[in-house]
This record gives C-alpha cells, structure tokens and sequence, in this order.
C-alpha cells in the first residue's frame, strides 16, 4: 500500500484551506485506488466607478456618475474518486472508475450608487 496526503492553508482577507489524501493498494492482478479531496475558500471584490460626461466639445464637464459594488462569494467542496484495475496479463488490464463530487457555495453582492449630474442649461 502506498499513499500520499496534504494540507493546505493561506491566508488574507478571509482564511482558506484545503486538505487530501491518495492511496493506492496491489495485490497480485486486483490493484485498488481511491482519493479525496476537499476544502473551504473565500473571496471579496470591490469595484469603483467614477464616471464623468463630457458635452460635445469634449471640455465641458455635463454630469457624473459615481458607483461602488462589494461582491463576497466563498463556499466548501469535496472530491472523491475510486477505483479498481484488473491485470489479465501484462498486456490487459480492465478497469473502472467511479468520480463525485459536491460544492456548498455563498454569495452575496450590494451595489451603492451615487450619482450626481450637474446639467449645464
């Protein structure tokens, strides 16, 4: 039997993490395989917009408009998968793998204009 696991952790606005394990096991023609993986991330944006309108002469300022938007998404996941081979010989080998997986997810988003158009008359 042999295998391999991993840990995983970063941090800065939010925390996220990740963690798995593989394995495998041969035994004489059966050989055995399976892995999982899963974890929890998190994510913030923000996007700033200051937007001017110019009149035709492209000097004189018609109006602005100004936006902020927030968006904050994150969530869990889990990988799975497992598996057998069967040697014949040296030269066949049948198969079968069975793969899942799963994701919770958040979201969440708020929009804040401000505008204000100052209207050359």
């Amino acid at each position: 039997m042999n295998g391999n696991a991993n840990l995983n952790f970063a941090n800065g606005f939010y925390s996220r993490y990740n963690g798995g394990v593989n394995l495998n096991y041969r035994n004489n023609k059966v050989n055995v395989f399976g892995s999982y993986n899963g974890g929890h991330w998190a994510n913030k944006s923000t996007l700033t917009l200051d937007r001017k309108f110019l009149a035709e002469d492209n000097t004189t300022l018609r109006g602005s408009s100004d936006q902020v938007s927030e968006r904050s998404n994150g969530g869990d996941y889990h990988n799975a998968k497992l598996g057998m081979d069967y040697y014949f010989n040296s030269k066949n080998v049948a198969g079968v793998v069975v793969n899942g997986n799963f994701e919770t997810g958040r979201k969440r988003k708020t929009a804040t204009p401000i505008c204000g158009m100052n209207r050359e008359i």
